[in-house]
């Protein structure tokens, strides 16, 4: 439920960042508060903002490249050698979501760091302190 609800939260706040901020790095504080705000593993704060922004970017991609009738890919993915245009759409997804779940785990760790959790090694108080239980 947390994993499904981060990784929606993190497709809408960054649509709406990248609609606002024009840089590319933008949806990446998004995801950082979102992997920071959520406790979650690491790595499935990973893995949601992998699927969340390698989706959203994938998507502009794909958007963009309908608009031009994939002129404009056709033309890079030659230049990169590549044998179909789509291959670049699933770069540009894959590269959108390593940095996203870059992004994510990097907020989640940083919230282990700042709120340890507070774990007893060892033995529970009960067997510690069974001397001090008057019968």
């Amino acid at each position: 439920m947390k994993f499904t609800f981060s990784l929606l939260l993190q497709v809408a706040l960054s649509y709406l960042v990248t609609m606002f901020y024009p840089s590319w790095w933008s949806f990446v504080i998004i995801t950082f508060i979102i992997g920071f705000s959520f406790k979650i593993k690491s790595w499935v704060a990973f893995l949601a903002g992998f699927i969340a922004i390698s989706i959203l970017w994938a998507g502009f991609a794909t958007f963009i490249d309908i608009q031009n009738d994939a002129i404009l890919s056709e033309k890079v993915a030659n230049l990169f050698q590549l044998p179909q245009s789509n291959y670049l759409i699933y770069i540009t997804g894959f590269i959108g979501g390593l940095l996203g779940g870059m992004g994510s785990i990097t907020g989640r760790l940083f919230r282990n760091v700042l709120f340890e959790d507070k774990r007893r090694y060892g033995s529970s108080n009960r067997k510690r302190f069974k001397h001090l239980k008057e019968d």
